[in-house]
């Protein structure tokens, strides 16, 4: 074959190359354009609900007036809080791909990846499928539904999305502040009660408290937290009656300011709160801080110094 002949030959074949490849990026032009694209402004009072979705799993935040709810239950407003500024606390992100052959290996595949869809006035104003974790910290791939671009998307969005129904949930219980609080309450295997007179605080039978530690144990209350959540079921495992402990808190005009019931099961210690039908988990070596028995409240003896001896 003469030379000539291969010359043409080869740049016959570099044509085609550079055809096929700007066919390449005209094909994925648009994708890659919205990949470059920020977000949609995405603000809590504009939106009704966010749902994510992972295999069987499914997380619904959903709005209700000033107030969130997940799945039913109370959301705290540090989590909501967090996920909104993560719409917006992010870098301009890079694109990874422009294959979907390589949705699988990144994870943000249709049935493998997080799909996070935000809602407002009825319609779905943002569908994206979050894959799997980069290894810069705090990213991820991504990719918007229908689209063939991934992105490597760095910011706290990617985390956020893997959390658990009850890392969305409010773990504050109650919050009493300790001035309003007159009479204290214990129910246990030694029940006691106390009452406040201005400052001072004393037992039922007229003994003295010692104030200092009433008020720590008060102080507890001014924003009492669970540690998690459980189920009736948990807290009633292997159960009984003497792991019970009851406090309450009472105001003016005997009004009942909390009334907490503490279980100590096989578990764990769980709390309920009257009124409330949540099973809070609260930190078992502190149950004794929470509910102190009644000689933690008491004055200390002083121990008085031996006599010296005669001579």
């Amino acid at each position: 074959m003469k030379s000539n002949t291969l010359r043409v030959i080869a740049l016959a074949l570099m044509l085609l190359i550079c055809v096929w490849l700007g066919a390449r990026l005209l094909s994925h032009k648009s994708d890659t354009v919205r990949a470059r694209l920020q977000l949609p402004r995405i603000t809590a009072t504009q939106t009704d609900s966010i749902v994510i979705r992972h295999q069987r799993d499914t997380v619904r935040l959903v709005r209700a007036g000033t107030t969130w709810m997940v799945n039913g239950f109370r959301a705290g407003s540090e989590p909501i809080g967090q996920l909104f500024v993560a719409f917006l606390d992010t870098v301009a992100p890079d694109l990874a791909g422009v294959s979907p052959s390589s949705f699988q290996r990144m994870g943000v595949d249709s049935a493998g990846g997080y799909w996070l869809e935000v809602w407002s006035g009825g319609k779905a104003t943002l569908r994206l499928i979050i894959g799997a974790q980069a290894p810069e910290p705090s990213s991820g791939f991504l990719r918007r539904a229908g689209s063939d671009s991934i992105l490597l998307w760095r910011g706290d969005l990617i985390d956020l999305t893997r959390r658990a129904v009850d890392q969305w949930r409010d773990r504050h219980i109650v919050g009493v502040a300790p001035e309003s609080v007159l009479a204290i309450g214990v129910t246990a295997l030694r029940s006691y009660a106390l009452r406040r007179s201005g400052a001072t605080w004393r037992f039922s039978g007229g003994a003295p408290a010692e104030s200092t530690r009433v008020a720590d144990l008060l102080s507890l209350y001014r924003d009492f937290s669970a540690s998690g959540f459980g189920t009736a079921a948990q807290a009633d495992s292997g159960k009984k009656a003497p792991a019970r402990r009851v406090l309450t808190l009472g105001g003016a005009g005997g009004k009942r300011l909390l009334e907490l019931t503490f279980d100590s099961s096989a578990t764990g210690v769980w709390a309920r709160l009257a009124g409330d039908d949540n099973v809070y988990r609260v930190d078992a070596w502190r149950l004794n801080s929470f509910v102190p028995p009644d000689t933690a409240l008491r004055p200390r003896t002083a121990v008085r110094p031996a006599a010296a001896p005669h001579h």
